[in-house]
């Protein structure tokens, strides 16, 4: 059975606050710092109404694979990801990566964009194996991907 993704409701609140607090999420976030539960629990109820921000958990035969987020800014979706940590090294991120188009395509999203720290090797690759343009900042990678019309298109890697 493949990947489904559905959308993320109250009940996923503990294993989104798992799947955060794992010590190879939080080294690879921006923010490494531990999320305070009850900070948590209020970005998590705050998220799941604003209306701009799509998550959704990641499952096959009804386990938890991962998550991931679009957050919509007008028609870019500025994604965000995680693998639970047992099924790393599964190939599931790129193939999360690659489901995402679809989705983000029925919410009117036409440009896909993820930022990766340098030393996050899995996520660079991931991100790459799906098509998506890589230009480098001072401490991170900014992969962008175009989707028009229900075609991808790879993008100029000098715009």
């Amino acid at each position: 059975m493949s990947l489904i993704f559905r959308l993320c409701n109250e009940n996923d609140i503990e294993v989104i606050y798992s799947m955060s607090n794992d010590p190879t999420v939080r080294k690879n976030a921006f923010n490494s710092s531990l999320i305070p539960y009850e900070d948590h629990c209020k970005w998590y109820n705050e998220s799941l109404m604003n209306k701009n921000r799509i998550m959704y958990i990641v499952e096959k035969d009804k386990a938890v694979i991962g998550q991931i987020r679009l957050d919509k800014q007008e028609n870019k979706g500025i994604i965000s990801y995680s693998i639970e940590k047992k099924n790393r090294s599964k190939g599931y991120g790129k193939e999360i990566l690659g489901l995402i188009k679809s989705e983000a395509r029925i919410s009117g999203i036409t440009i896909l964009e993820g930022l990766v720290k340098k030393d996050n090797m899995a996520s660079r690759k991931a991100f790459i194996s799906n098509g998506f343009s890589e230009s480098e900042d001072n401490s991170y990678f900014k992969y962008t991907y175009m989707l028009k019309g229900g075609n991808e298109v790879e993008i100029n890697k000098n715009s």
